[in-house]
């Protein structure tokens, strides 16, 4: 349990505010604030100190202490890390936070934002459970599509939306708290730019600036402290987090980029920009328009790399990539522009194969004969003036070149693997839907 020793907590100073002053108008006369826990480390200081300094808290947000309450909350999106949950439970037992457990629940068919359900630890969704369409994650895409830098949906409804639904079960309202967010100082960047319409509030930015060396020597003393690294904080596929983390949670956690997958060939089709545009294209969830499957490619020619070339990093990687990419294009250029000469001087037509369609066709070429690729070839530039003969002498100079200098096939891709359209098990009852113009109704898997 928790050490309460005042000394213990003395060595470290954090709980000396550094700005005690009031700075905040209570002009609503608000005394409820709703402390907003997320599963990690920050969060789980900030509502500590919040306990241990009330009169201070009280005097910086102008209210008075006798009225002062604090509601803990943590909404599970069920996409966090078996670890976090149970540092959440660990955090609110030992501090004495009698948190409330939330998941959001969409209100399917209708415009009105996500609802709620109160859970426990031992009830609330893991992410193993991600086929489950009552999983909140599942649950939010069915109905608003697959979530990425473009549709930043997620924390909306699955966070803010799902703690507002459950503050007006018992009524108050948003404007009726302040809510708490674990935002240090030195992360101060990611607070809202609504925070003073949504009365959000920071106290590890406005009242006790902290940083995440103070946080990680604090939360020292505690045996429960989290056991898992910064790269599975949160939810452990969250598409904000950088190309080196995601490889980090890929090795340690392949299901967690599994997972969007199976969401991304499911719900790629799923948003409100395929009934207004006819030509949008299908939610990927990664950054630079990078789907999952791609993603694990990647990694995946990352860890053998790492074994085979002794390529450590994946910075390291982009550019040993981009460079035999350069490498294999010029030479495949060279082949091909001599192809297509030879080619319009046996068929009497101008035949030309673009190199762009070879790029892409690459793994094809390491796989398939030189007359199938030929045929598929044709095919693909409209045109049944190609010389098959001249064609697969070409193909073979190319397969020699490549095999000679060991390269591999996928790299002069333009994302790694060849990408089935995401959403095709779907993309019927779309297309029936935009055709009748009924808009877009709940899919589900």
């Amino acid at each position: 349990m928790l050490d309460t020793n005042k000394e213990t907590q003395a060595q470290f100073d954090f709980f000396k505010p550094a700005n005690d002053n009031q700075t905040t108008t209570n002009d609503n006369q608000i005394t409820t604030i709703v402390i907003s826990m997320s599963g990690g480390r920050t969060s789980g200081f900030m509502g500590k100190w919040m306990i241990d300094n009330k009169e201070i808290v009280a005097k910086h947000y102008g209210i008075p202490l006798h009225l002062l309450k604090y509601i803990f909350v943590f909404a599970n999106t069920g996409m966090e890390a078996e670890e976090s949950l149970e540092f959440m439970r660990d955090t609110s037992d030992n501090f004495n936070m009698d948190c409330v457990w939330l998941e959001g629940v969409a209100n399917h068919g209708k415009k009105i934002k996500t609802g709620f359900r109160q859970i426990s630890f031992e009830k609330a969704y893991r992410i193993e459970q991600y086929k489950d369409v009552k999983h909140p994650m599942h649950d939010y895409i069915i109905k608003y599509g697959q979530p990425n830098q473009s549709y930043m949906s997620c924390t909306r409804e699955l966070k803010q939306n799902t703690i507002v639904s459950y503050l007006e079960s018992i009524g108050l309202s948003e404007q009726e708290v302040y809510t708490a967010i674990g935002i240090r100082t030195d992360e101060a960047t990611r607070c809202s730019d609504s925070a003073h319409k949504r009365n959000l509030i920071y106290p590890l930015v406005d009242i006790r600036p902290t940083n995440e060396p103070e946080i990680l020597t604090w939360w020292k003393q505690y045996e429960w402290d989290l056991k898992i690294e910064r790269h599975m904080g949160n939810c452990v596929m969250c598409y904000e987090k950088c190309s080196i983390s995601l490889n980090k949670v890929y090795n340690e956690m392949p299901l967690a980029i599994e997972i969007m997958h199976y969401f991304e060939d499911r719900y790629a089709y799923q948003g409100p920009e395929f009934e207004k545009y006819d030509d949008a294209i299908p939610r990927a969830t990664y950054r630079g328009k990078e789907y999952a499957n791609q993603m694990i490619a990647r990694f995946k020619m990352l860890n053998e790399d790492k074994e085979q070339r002794n390529i450590n990093s994946i910075d390291e990687h982009y550019k040993v990539i981009a460079d035999e990419k350069a490498l294999m294009r010029k030479q495949l250029n060279q082949i091909l522009k001599q192809n297509n000469a030879v080619n319009s001087i046996k068929t009497n037509k101008p035949a030309t194969i673009k190199a762009a369609w070879i790029y892409e066709n690459i793994i094809k070429i390491t796989t398939d004969t030189p007359n199938d690729l030929a045929s598929k070839a044709a095919a693909a530039h409209k045109t049944a003036s190609i010389d098959t003969v001249q064609f697969e002498k070409s193909i073979n100079e190319f397969k020699t070149w490549f095999d000679e200098n060991n390269l591999k096939a996928e790299i002069l891709t333009s994302q790694l693997v060849e990408v089935e359209l995401p959403g095709a098990k779907n993309l019927p009852k779309y297309q029936e839907k935009i055709k009748n113009r009924k808009g877009l109704l709940s899919l589900t898997a």
